[in-house]
């Protein structure tokens, strides 16, 4: 299985320039990597290294709460962050938490190797699902402890399939294994019984928790919301959206969108879709006029905002994707989502406490609606359930941050034990 994985990774590199060529979206993900073993080369901190690789945007949010700790915490390490893909990279290349912030190279042995010579490294972190074997394997033999954090496992997953035997071999080079939940950890348990599985929490409960604490004051939208029954709906794709056209034909609520995509053409088909509403865009705002809908046409205000509405929908549950239901939670908001949400622990957790609600039509919704607007006490428990299971949950960086102050003690005083 390595002999297949190799020659695949290595024909990918070599192919890499002309795949960015025939195919635009790949042209980044090599343009990105060129140079990146070259620059760490040269790279200086004068400082040990504590190495965090991610994916992409959403395994960021994750390992944020972790580094801005490990600013805080050790600031006689330098701190690398990699990217494997280059919607994280490119929004978060000139982040201020990390000293350098690069694309991972590309998973061969050479790049590994050289990789991990190429600096003093103290520990490595990865987040979620990332097993590259080839960096895994070099730092085994390097002796450079590494640890994956907010993992999560199911039963179906590739790595207890026979297809995952390589899988395996990497995942047993992590010294320790925090696993989002209690399934996560028993699944890993039961199939690799070797690995040193701690069952810690999402370290994104950490991360919203902070991001309410420190939420924008948006006037105009505690303006818009006075006086109305209001709902924030996040991330939308065209679905929830023309759910809730048929939802505003029916029921007397206001409606503040925050799509999904903000380019001009999807804030145009929003705009004519809502026309009948008196539909207005945040760009364009006049607090006087007597709109009904408000759709946000700028990005960074979604997390702050949900603390406006009574309640919030989230897009991508009608697709794959569902959006962050946490951001909502955190304020105590019950929320609404569409079919498809299994793959989500999160949203698992707080649908059977009650705080979330799944609609698969403007029927249910409409009744779900109605129910809550005649019931103030139903909206009020309900989005306290939700903040229950947030608080309930949080921890997990603290947890995570003492297994690194462990590990790098042990460094500093070899000959002591572990506790």
């Amino acid at each position: 299985m390595s002999y297949v994985y190799n020659f695949l990774i290595e024909s990918l590199q070599f192919f890499g320039r002309f795949l960015g060529l025939m195919v635009p979206k790949m042209r980044l993900f090599f343009k990105g990597r060129k140079g990146v073993l070259q620059s760490m080369d040269q790279w200086n901190p004068g400082r040990k290294v504590i190495w965090m690789h991610v994916a992409s945007l959403g395994e960021y949010e994750q390992g944020q709460p972790l580094l801005k700790q490990l600013k805080s915490h050790f600031s006689e390490y330098a701190i690398l962050l990699s990217f494997f893909s280059p919607s994280g990279y490119e929004i978060q290349k000139n982040n201020n938490l990390t000293d350098k912030t690069i694309y991972l190279p590309l998973d061969t042995k050479r790049n590994a190797k050289r990789f991990l010579q190429s600096q003093d490294f103290a520990l490595a972190i990865f987040v979620k699902y990332e097993l590259w074997p080839n960096f895994m394997f070099a730092l085994k033999a390097q002796k450079i402890p590494a640890l994956l954090i907010s993992a999560r496992f199911y039963q179906n997953h590739i790595l207890f399939k026979w297809q995952g035997q390589l899988l395996r071999k990497a995942i047993g080079c992590f010294d320790t294994i925090f696993t989002q939940d209690e399934n996560s950890q028993k699944q890993l348990k039961n199939f690799l019984p070797h690995l040193n599985a701690v069952q810690s929490s999402d370290t994104r409960y950490d991360r919203v928790a902070e991001i309410a604490s420190q939420r924008k004051e948006l006037e105009w939208a505690q303006k818009f919301a006075k006086n109305k029954f209001t709902m924030v709906l996040g991330s939308s794709w065209p679905e929830e959206e023309e759910l809730l056209y048929e939802l505003m034909s029916s029921t007397d609520i206001k409606l503040i969108i925050a799509p999904h995509q903000v380019d001009i053409k999807n804030i145009n088909r929003i705009s004519a879709l809502f026309k009948a509403f008196n539909a207005q865009c945040l760009s364009k705002y006049e607090a006087d006029l007597q709109n009904q809908v408000l759709i946000v046409d700028q990005i960074g205000l979604l997390s702050s905002l949900y603390y406006y509405g009574d309640c919030a929908f989230i897009g991508g549950g009608f697709r794959k994707g569902l959006h962050n239901t946490l951001e909502a939670a955190v304020y105590a908001k019950p929320i609404l989502i569409g079919p498809h949400y299994s793959a989500f622990p999160e949203v698992l957790d707080l649908h059977q406490n009650g705080g979330i609600q799944v609609v698969k039509n403007t029927e249910e919704l409409e009744k779900i609606i109605n129910k809550w607007m005649s019931n103030p006490q139903l909206i009020q428990k309900l989005g306290a359930n939700n903040l229950y299971r947030i608080q309930a949950k949080k921890g997990a960086t603290e947890q995570i941050l003492e297994k690194i102050k462990t590990t790098l003690d042990k460094q500093t005083n070899p000959h002591e034990q572990n506790i």
